[in-house]
């Protein structure tokens, strides 16, 4: 397994992204750009930031291809405690991987598997709506 340095964006390691297959997934800017060039020379897919930074894509489905569940990311901070956090975007991170290709009806394809993240330095994903409210008490005055 790998490890790659980065900032991340777009993070859901506790909660599967669902908007279309669940998966867990980082977007991750790496602190050394020549990581990002090794990947793309061995043909991984880089994603371009609406900031003109470039980031790759590290997640892992939920339920594998064959129908078994798949053990979720696991989540720590700086000194390997679990967490039960959403890591919000700009956070700096540690990301284990792994590497993992093969070929379909499509044609052949290659990825990165999400293992573990490990939080160095949070930045706290924004609340929900609502959030800010109080507990109200209806014989209170407003």
């Amino acid at each position: 397994m790998a490890l790659m340095t980065g900032t991340a964006y777009w993070a859901a390691i506790k909660t599967p992204n669902t908007k279309y297959d669940a998966m867990w997934t980082i977007d991750v800017v790496p602190h050394d750009p020549s990581v990002l060039e090794d990947l793309r020379e061995r043909g991984f897919r880089i994603k371009a930031m609406r900031d003109g930074q470039e980031a790759i894509v590290i997640r892992r489905r939920c339920v594998s291809v064959k129908g078994n569940k798949n053990k979720e990311p696991k989540l720590v901070d700086a000194h390997k405690n679990p967490i039960d956090v959403q890591v919000g975007n700009g956070s700096n991170v540690v990301v284990q991987y792994s590497e993992y290709a093969g070929t379909n009806t499509f044609g052949p394809y290659k990825g990165l598997d999400l293992r573990a993240v490990q939080v160095l330095d949070l930045v706290e994903y924004g609340g929900a709506d609502g959030d800010e409210f109080e507990d109200f008490d209806p014989e209170s005055e407003l």
